[in-house]
């Protein structure tokens, strides 16, 4: 029970952290790096079950690891890698990468929209946007997918309620993201309260842990580079990326936080 305590406790302090500091960090970085992915990173094994091999992109990129998250992620929707004429959203879409990723390699989409409640620049695609209070009108989407957020959300079954709200009858949720190993049983109840059916659940740790150790090894590098002031708050963003040696990331290894991939289907009332 203390254990707990303290975990939700360190929850709440890095969710007002990030707000109060990561994220005006972040703008800053993004500036002098170009930051365009946030995610930990997902590393596939050779027995991975998607196909990876004929993605448009540089194997040697550095930002392989964060597009295979994306890609990971879509996999499990039954419509992947086919989403012709349909309508994605992407809820915290941060700097936009993934969406820059995602038209180029499902380029027949028929649109994509992002929302963040930190965001660089607005544009056409990319809108402020509160992750309870979507700003779309019922059965806007076909598809959302959502990375690596919703563990800062204060409520997760509004969310779930507003993505269920926002989806077409039918329409498709895939979500990957950090989850402590006692919170799973209540993830699956909110989903299923907000009236989704689970259609794929995966542990994923092991590929991401593989995925944080190239990460973490560039971020560490900007951090180098990076103005002094950043610098001073380097600790506190290695902690953020989960940078090996960090508590966060000994959570991970440890299995106290498993890091999940999941999609469902929104079995709504028309």
């Amino acid at each position: 029970m203390f254990q707990e305590i303290l975990n939700l406790c360190l929850e709440y302090y890095y969710h007002f952290f990030n707000y109060l500091i990561i994220y005006p960090i972040l703008r800053i970085l993004h500036k002098k790096f170009n930051f365009q992915f946030l995610n930990l990173g997902y590393l596939p094994t050779k027995n991975d079950d998607i196909s990876i091999e004929e993605l448009p992109i540089d194997s040697n990129d550095p930002l392989l690891p964060h597009i295979y998250l994306y890609e990971k992620t879509l996999s499990v929707c039954p419509a992947y890698p086919h989403f012709q004429a349909m309508h994605l959203l992407e809820i915290g879409c941060g700097h936009g990468g993934g969406l820059a990723w995602i038209k180029k390699s499902h380029p027949k989409i028929a649109s994509i929209k992002g929302i963040d409640v930190v965001i660089i620049e607005e544009n056409e695609e990319i809108i402020y946007g509160d992750a309870h209070s979507l700003p779309f009108e019922d059965n806007s989407f076909d598809l959302i997918i959502n990375i690596e957020s919703s563990h800062l959300y204060k409520d997760n079954e509004k969310f779930f309620n507003e993505c269920s709200r926002v989806l077409r009858r039918s329409g498709y949720l895939c979500w990957a993201d950090l989850r402590f190993h006692y919170e799973v049983n209540q993830l699956l109840q909110q989903t299923n309260n907000s009236h989704f059916k689970l259609i794929e659940f995966l542990n994923i740790t092991d590929s991401v842990i593989r995925g944080i150790h190239a990460t973490s090894a560039r971020y560490n590098s900007m951090l180098d580079k990076a103005p002094y002031i950043i610098q001073l708050f380097s600790g506190t963003l290695k902690t953020t990326y989960c940078s090996p040696g960090t508590e966060t990331y000994k959570r991970i290894v440890h299995r106290e936080r498993l890091y999940l991939c999941a999609c469902w289907i929104n079995r709504k009332k028309q």
